[in-house]
């Protein structure tokens, strides 16, 4: 007994040094509206951790009132510091190398009552910056117009020491967001936005150019009339809608030439896109045959051709990558011919199934073979990945639990980035600003969980209408059955969207109207998910849908946002077509 009671105070005793101890290295940040500390960066630092060093006291300010200010001197030494940026302070602190310029991982860590935040000088010091905002403070860019920004009266850290790498070199949510608006990237941790390209405050462009693009370099406008040999033959006839006759060696001459003279004219792309045209007439002649019969079919052909102006490249360009795609006719790899070192294999997953894991799903079996198939034989593996329903901006597309999986399947296979593409042409569309947060986060880290992300997002988003949200949200994410197969063209008319879900949907989403009333910022963000619905039951029920109201009130979102509706009709044509205002 006594024993027992002995050993219950040695357990309270070391509990309570821990807890002293915990509070004896918390870090307090600020409290009432000031602070002791001191951001500093040093002189020759880069300009982006300059501008993260100044964003850091912004948004310090913005949480706490307090005054964070900024200085260029490593020798400052009254009060505590934040250390922004690897410099020589920082070197004697952490005992570690200076991360390469590129390097866009991250560390932040607590040294005595200090903060220290490094990476690599382009984009990795601000990467922490944003992180420890985000993870630390709590501050949040959802949306390309809402940052979630808390109020906070104090704040004290633990001991921190925190290191972070991206999953993937290039990472780009195809989004309309992301393709306008730098700060969100940025914000977000992705380098690829053609944003970047006339913003620089967040680091150089790292913008990958063009897709298709054989037309581009080689147009049939300009050459066809004359050299109608350099274009596919089709059933014994030369077309000028067609692929290009790669087998000809004045093609391959051409296509270099033109290569060269727009990485010379625009440099500041990393890969340059080399790629068929968005369509199946490829070139029948029986020099392209026999080229193909010799490399194992379609891909054979076009990787021959690319590698050949690839080679030229690399020799006036060794740091220019030409990329090229995988896709359609030419998805499945070829025999007896690798790609060339600086050539980029950009392959696309376009006919799968997109409700279950690429992995696992039986429709998916193909892709899989390729993309086995494909990084066994390609240095440099990347992925275009599809995550909204191109036909259907706008009706539900549950798919939220396969982007995490997705994902580590394309790290599985070493792919160096991922470009995903969303809703490109127009803000909004369905659950777009939910889902481009979402895989921001897993283009970073796969690892997260998918539904804490969600849940966080539709809390701190749709604020008194978040139980309503998550309610539908989750409604319509168990509409994928072992059965279910939704690709990337689904019709509204897929027997998933029973009159029974449109009709449950539609009340959830009109209580969340009611818990919003008044707030015209809520109100908005709430009206956009029940256009999915409004959208659904207006293509599956046309007479309730005009009867009842439903569909003007669907006119009226698309007139004030502007959403396309699908891929080849804008909000205008559909107004137009179908819409009266």
């Amino acid at each position: 007994m006594k024993s027992c009671y002995n050993l219950s105070l040695r357990l309270l005793f070391f509990l309570a040094v821990i807890l002293i101890s915990n509070r004896v290295l918390a870090v307090e940040l600020f409290k009432n509206g000031s602070t002791t500390y001191t951001i500093v960066v040093a002189p020759d630092a880069s300009a982006t951790e300059k501008n993260a060093a100044k964003e850091l006291s912004e948004y310090l300010n913005k949480v706490s009132g307090a005054a964070f200010p900024v200085v260029f001197n490593l020798n400052h030494n009254t009060g505590n510091h934040i250390f922004v940026g690897y410099n020589d302070r920082i070197a004697a602190y952490v005992h570690s190398h200076k991360p390469a310029d590129d390097d866009e991982s991250f560390t932040y860590l607590t040294v005595g009552d200090d903060i220290v935040i490094f990476g690599g000088r382009s984009r990795g010091t601000q990467y922490g910056v944003f992180s420890f905002l985000e993870q630390q403070i709590g501050v949040h860019w959802y949306a390309h117009d809402y940052t979630h920004i808390p109020t906070l009266k104090t704040l004290s850290l633990p001991k921190l020491n925190h290191h972070e790498s991206p999953a993937f070199i290039n990472r780009e949510p195809y989004y309309y967001a992301f393709r306008k608006n730098a700060d969100y990237a940025a914000h977000n941790l992705q380098n690829c936005s053609e944003a970047f390209l006339k913003d620089r405050k967040y680091g150089s462009p790292k913008q990958y150019w063009g897709n298709h693009t054989m037309a581009v370099l080689l147009p049939a406008k300009q050459w066809f009339s004359s050299h109608p040999e350099y274009f596919a033959m089709r059933s014994g006839k030369r077309v000028d809608n067609g692929q290009l006759c790669l087998s000809n060696k004045n093609v391959v001459k051409l296509l270099t030439e033109a290569m060269l003279k727009k990485i010379k004219e625009s440099p500041d792309y990393w890969c340059y896109d080399l790629s068929q045209l968005d369509n199946r007439l490829f070139c029948e002649c029986r020099n392209c045959q026999s080229i193909e019969k010799r490399y194992g079919g379609h891909s054979g052909l076009i990787l021959w051709a690319v590698n050949q102006v690839a080679d030229a490249v690399n020799k006036v360009y060794p740091d220019k990558y030409i990329g090229t795609f995988a896709y359609s006719y030419s998805q499945q790899p070829p025999k007896g011919i690798r790609p060339s070192d600086n050539v980029i294999i950009r392959l696309c997953d376009v006919s799968c199934c997109f409700v279950h894991p690429l992995s696992e799903c039986s429709k998916n079996a193909d892709f899989m073979k390729y993309i086995r198939e494909w990084s066994a034989i390609a240095k440099r593996l990347y992925i275009w990945d599809y995550i909204v329903g191109f036909t259907n901006y706008l009706a539900p597309f549950p798919n939220f639990d396969v982007l995490a999986q997705n994902l580590r399947t394309f790290r599985q296979y070493n792919a160096i980035g991922v470009f995903e593409e969303g809703q490109y042409q127009s803000y909004y569309s369905q659950f777009s600003e939910l889902r481009q947060w979402v895989i921001a986060k897993l283009l970073w880290n796969p690892d997260q969980d998918v539904n804490a992300l969600v849940r966080q997002f539709i809390y701190d988003y749709y604020g008194s209408a978040a139980t309503e949200i998550l309610q539908y949200y989750n409604l319509t994410q168990q509409l994928v059955k072992p059965e279910t197969h939704l690709t990337i063209f689904f019709k509204t008319d897929n027997p998933i969207f029973t009159n029974s879900y449109i009709q449950k949907s539609m009340g959830i989403l009109d209580k969340a109207m009611r818990k919003v009333s008044g707030d015209n910022v809520l109100s908005e963000r709430v009206d956009r998910v029940r256009a999915q619905i409004l959208y659904l039951q207006y293509r599956t029920q046309k007479i309730k849908s005009v009867s009842s109201g439903a569909f003007n009130d669907l006119l009226k979102t698309l007139h004030r946002d502007k959403t396309h509706v699908h891929e080849k009709q804008s909000y205008k044509q559909f107004l137009e077509t179908e819409g009266f205002m």
